[in-house]
This record gives structure tokens, sequence and C-alpha cells, in this order.
């Protein structure tokens, strides 16, 4: 008995791994409370809102496009850490549409995970160095098309490839990845995409 209360009372020491378990689990609930869109405002009366910039955070910059840039970004609440893809949008944008109704589909090991989506009017920056240049044009209103993805902790294949000694995936790492991607490839080419 006295042996079972030793180990009951055992610290239990916490590891990165599981700080991101506790974050994801708190993140699902912060899910249920949160929607793309509510037109109507009918789901406010519920406790549930739409998504905002204001839900995030900035940590980095993961990248830059032509049309968006993606940021590494936590979830307030949670504490969840995401990517946040911003672009910015029109009506008239059917590039983002697309994007958004092939990512809502994909459900692949080898494929980032769309989260959810929102609109926002303003744009989500690097709080450390605001977009600067002023050009007047005040009456113009942007809006912007966020995407809220899973974030793939190794970075890109680019970067785990720039991490190997010489740049150099030995054989089998470079099997692996390379499988990684066939099947990603074979499941898109199997669902038309």
């Amino acid at each position: 008995a006295a042996m079972n209360m030793v180990l009951s009372v055992a610290p239990i020491h916490t590891t990165a791994s599981d700080s991101r378990r506790t974050a994801k689990a708190k993140f699902q609930q912060v899910l249920k409370f949160r929607v793309s869109e509510d037109p109507t405002g009918e789901l406010a009366d519920t406790g549930v809102r739409e998504w905002s910039l204001d839900d995030f955070e900035y940590i980095c910059t993961l990248g830059s496009g032509a049309t968006a840039t993606v940021y590494r970004a936590r979830e307030k609440v949670s504490g969840y850490e995401i990517a946040l893809k911003v672009q910015e949008y029109d009506d008239h944008d059917t590039a983002a549409d697309v994007e958004l109704d092939i990512h809502s589909n994909l459900d692949h090991p080898n494929t980032v995970k769309l989260i959810d989506y929102f609109f926002s009017d303003v744009p989500f920056e690097n709080p450390c160095c605001p977009d600067d240049d002023d050009d007047g044009d005040m009456d113009v209103q942007n809006q912007y098309f966020c995407m809220i993805l899973e974030i793939c902790d190794k970075g890109s294949l680019f970067d785990v490839i720039e991490s190997y000694e010489g740049g150099w995936l030995d054989e089998v790492d470079a099997a692996r990845y390379m499988q990684g991607c066939l099947r990603a490839l074979k499941y898109l080419h199997e669902n038309d995409l």
C-alpha cells in the first residue's frame, strides 16, 4: 500500500509533445465554438462565433508567394500552433475558392489538413514589423481569405533536405520521404485532383 501511495504522488514530467497534445485537446474544444461564417448572426446567441485574426498571435512568417503569405501562429485560448495562410480576396477570386474546395476534401496523412477558414477585413501582420508603407488608399477596403492549416513541424521538404549535412539525404530517408510524396500524389489522383 505504501508503494502505491508513493507511485500515485510521484511528479509527472511533461515533455514538449505532452504540451502539444494538451494544447491540441484544448484547441479541439475551441473549435466547437468557432465557425467560418455566421452571416445571419444566429449562432452568436449560442456562444459560437466567427474566427477572426484576433484569435491568433504571430510567431513567425513561414513563407510568402505571389498571392499569399503563410504564418506560424498560436491560437490564443489553447496555445495550439497552426499555419495561417492569408491572401487578399475579392468576390471574383476563383483561385481561392478552388483551393478551399480542394483542401476541404483532403484527408490523407501525407497532405496538409485544412482545419477551418475565415474572412477578415484587416491583414495579419508581424507585430515586430507592421506594414509601414501608407499609400493613402484608406478608402479602399480589402478583404482577406484566411486558411487555418495544420502546422508541419519539420517544415517543408526543402527545409528537411537543408537540415542534412551537405544538403543530401541518405538513401533510407530519401526513400521514406519519396514514398510519402508518392502516396500523397496517388491519393490526389485517385480523387481526381
